[in-house]
Order: structure tokens, then sequence, then C-alpha cells
């Protein structure tokens, strides 16, 4: 230690002396701050269309430095998304509502907006087949259509026009318009649908049972001489009261008609 003596009359003090103060650093050195990368990822939520509200809420942070923390930085915004109808709603999160407030960190915010997705429904519709009697007139299918898995309480309409035909046989010749249209009580919400299989309702003309057949002749067997030649009386067939109509209600050949 230094010291100093300072002499008075008669009293004598000793005083440690001043520290001679060392040379200032004109360029302290001062350390940068560190960088970090904040990711931020909104939550995805999907559903399909069923008529109520759906949502999602909140994001994920990742953190490229241990030191940041999350309460290192503020929030602005509201990571909230909510809909009802087919489609994307997005949160609409931002890196402008992100804030640093830690100046020891260069902070660089990357954000992934969340949103809630809502499917379309599928659904499909189907005319059952339809079976008759051939009766010579034309007939018509089944006009009445079923729809699978519509939402309760919302109704479904389409326009269908049925298979149509007159001899016997299978006829598949109906068809659908593209004319869907679902409405839930006064509100259209067809867009919220998709419209998978469309499957026809068959016809199905079946003959008619032989058993019920009136068959005659329309002249007297007994009346009919050799020639030597096939004969070919005239057939009446009737079914009922109807006389049916050859070659359109049947067909009609012979055989063993030329001998006696």
């Amino acid at each position: 230690a230094i010291y100093t003596i300072e002499y008075t009359g008669a009293k004598l003090t000793i005083k440690a002396a001043e520290p001679t103060p060392g040379p200032i650093d004109p360029d302290p050195i001062i350390p940068d701050p560190a960088t970090v990368v904040v990711t931020i990822k909104g939550h995805i939520n999907t559903a399909v269309y069923d008529g109520a509200e759906h949502s999602v809420s909140g994001y994920d942070v990742s953190i490229s430095n241990a030191q940041y923390k999350e309460s290192d930085f503020t929030f602005t915004g509201e990571a909230k998304a909510a809909c009802t109808d087919a489609g994307i709603a997005y949160m609409g999160v931002t890196v402008t509502q992100f804030t640093n407030k830690n100046n020891s960190f260069i902070v660089t915010f990357e954000v992934e907006d969340g949103y809630m997705q809502i499917d379309p429904r599928i659904i499909t519709v189907s005319v059952a087949d339809k079976s008759v009697e051939y009766n010579g007139s034309e007939q018509s299918g089944n006009t009445a259509y079923t729809f699978s898995n519509v939402v309760d309480g919302q109704t479904a309409t389409i326009t269908y026009t049925p298979a149509k035909g007159t001899s016997a046989g299978t006829y598949d010749n109906g068809s659908y318009a593209n004319d869907l249209k679902v409405m839930s009580g006064s509100r259209d919400v067809t867009d919220n649908y998709s419209l998978w299989s469309k499957t026809k309702g068959k016809l199905i003309i079946t003959s008619l049972d032989n058993e019920n057949f009136n068959v005659s002749f329309d002249a007297n067997l007994d009346n009919v001489v050799y020639d030597g030649n096939g004969q070919k009386p005239k057939v009446i067939v009737k079914d009922g009261d109807k006389t049916l109509v050859e070659g359109q209600d049947y067909t009609l050949t012979y055989n063993q008609n030329v001998n006696a």
C-alpha cells in the first residue's frame, strides 16, 4: 500500500494514498445479441359437414435457442378459427402479431397460420327396381328415390325420370337431372354436399302367364280341306277381355299344318 505522511505542528497524520486510475478503454467490448428463430405453427382441425359449428384454437412454438423462452415475446392476436359450412376458415395469425421483449436476442418469427377445414358430406341416391307383367301398354318404373347420409333435419331433392318400356324385358333407361338441392329449413345448404353415386331403378316387364290366355280360331277347322299347302287359320288370343295383337303382344308359328 502507498501512504502519505502529513506533519502539522505537533500532529503527525498518515493517510493511505488515493489509487492512481488506470487507462480508460476508449472502445469497450459489448457482446452482440444472440440470434434466435421462433417458429409458430397454428393448430389444424378437420371435420365432415354435419350442420354444426366446428372450431380450432392455439399454436405450437419451436425456439432455436434454448436460452430464449416463450415468455420473452408477446402475442396480440387471437389464435382461433371456426366454421359451419364446407370450406376453410383461417385463424389469421401473422408475424406482425408477435413482438420480442428481450433485447439480448435478435428474434426472427416464422409463422404458419392454423385453420379449421370442413369437408363436403358424401351422399348417394337410389331408386328401387320395379317388376310388372306385360299388358301391351307402355309402363313406367318407380319414381320415388331415397337419399343416404343426409344430415338429420335436412331435405334433399332431385329430378328423376323413371325407366319406361312396353314389351317384356328389362329397361334401365331412367335418368337423373343435375339439379340436386338440399335445404335446411329455408336455407340452401347444397354446396355442403357431394353426390357420390346415382342408382337408377330398373323396369322389369315379365311375359304373360300362358295359363291366363284364351286362344281360339277365327274359322271352323272342320271346314278346312286338304290342298297340299300349309293351312294358317287366323288365331284370336285374349288376355281376359283384351284381344292381343300378333307380332306385338305374341308371336305365332305353325307346324304340322299340311297333311290331314
